[in-house]
């Protein structure tokens, strides 16, 4: 009887083992498409949602939904973040042959709008703001020379310009981008004809009265 009544016990114990094992299981997938929204990043039909911060998981994320989905349309908004993930996602929503949209009351800034420059032939519908800046390390390590610290922003400004032309922007937008803007003074642009100007390296953007942006400086707007 006694022998009876632990085999039992080991029985249940196994039973709720597994149970709690499916529903750790199911707990998971569940956890994991939470995930992805709080990441924002979500398929909706063939639309890709990219929201928030501009990160290494983001881009994991957006690889995963790429891979095993196609997506016609890549809609971008955030605050920018991880320069090198931002050009990940270009990458891969250029790849995948996506148009890009920034939607009305959102803004696309930094990271996030290098990646916009993703979108397939420069095709960007733009109803919100896109904000370009150079690239720019945020914290500097103590034991760090100016010297290898000159060799890093010099490093930041070759990969991003390599990414333009690749992307098939211009020298000259890389330059602007190199010289007009810093950590607080971005480039704003709010109209898609402006974007599509970019694109093509249309003449007229040289002139100051059609050059199709703004110089925005942030920091003296936060004052």
């Amino acid at each position: 009887m006694q022998v009876f009544k632990s085999m039992l016990l080991v029985l249940m114990v196994t039973i709720l083992m597994v149970v709690a094992l499916l529903t750790h299981a199911q707990a998971a997938e569940v956890d994991q498409e939470v995930d992805l929204r709080k990441a924002g990043v979500y398929l909706v039909d063939d639309v890709l949602y990219v929201r928030g911060n501009t990160t290494n998981y983001q881009a994991s994320r957006v690889y995963e939904l790429l891979r095993t989905n196609e997506v016609k349309r890549v809609v971008l908004s955030g605050n920018g973040g991880d320069l090198m993930a931002g050009l990940r996602i270009g990458r891969l929503i250029r790849a995948e042959g996506a148009v890009v949209q920034i939607t009305s009351n959102t803004a696309c800034v930094s990271a996030c709008a290098l990646a916009a420059l993703g979108a397939k032939d420069g095709r960007i519908m733009l109803g919100g703001a896109l904000l370009f800046h150079r690239g720019y390390i945020p914290k500097v390590p103590i034991m760090v020379t100016l010297d290898q610290l000159a060799q890093v922003n010099q490093y930041i400004a070759v990969v991003t310009t390599q990414y333009l032309l690749k992307m098939g922007y211009s020298a000259d937008f890389a330059l602007r981008l190199a010289y007009e803007t810093s950590p607080c003074s971005f480039m704003l642009f709010q109209s898609t004809s402006a974007m599509r100007k970019l694109y093509y390296g249309v003449p007229e953007l040289d002139a100051p009265k059609t050059k199709g942006y703004t110089i925005y400086d942030v920091c003296e707007a936060g004052r």
